[in-house]
């Protein structure tokens, strides 16, 4: 499984990024991850056989165990590659088949956002793997 995380903003702050840094490092046992930051939306041609996520502010929709039981539905269907789309326009997702999400009530900087995503993955195939997510 691969999950294509994709950030508007062009450059995280450190303390984010290091946290991104150390949940790929631990994602890693579990599947690929690729954070793209400051990239334009790839065109809708190319996210085929994808599921694709575009995540807003706004009322929570979105739980750790609900993540896992999405990451494994999707895994069951056949698709092999999630992306999540952070700090962009809704706009530029209208005629892509993009589900939106919301991982917080509260209105996160795209960093944050990016940061708390890494980690609600990590905790998602913990979950799955019935692994305890807390050492």
């Amino acid at each position: 499984m691969t999950f294509q995380i994709y950030v508007a903003q062009k450059k995280l702050l450190f303390h984010y990024q290091k946290a991104i840094d150390e949940y790929q490092k631990r994602l890693s046992a579990y599947c690929n991850i690729v954070l793209h930051t400051g990239a334009r939306p790839p065109k809708a041609d190319t996210l085929t056989n994808q599921a694709v996520f575009l995540i807003t502010q706004g009322p929570s929709t979105l739980t750790s165990v609900n993540l896992a039981e999405l990451v494994q539905e999707i895994t069951c269907s056949g698709i092999s590659s999630l992306s999540f789309f952070i700090g962009y326009d809704p706009q530029e997702f209208q005629n892509l088949p993009a589900t939106t999400l919301s991982i917080s009530n509260l209105d996160f900087s795209s960093d944050l956002t990016a940061m708390v995503l890494f980690e609600q993955i990590y905790r998602s195939f913990r979950i799955i793997h019935h692994q305890p997510y807390h050492k």
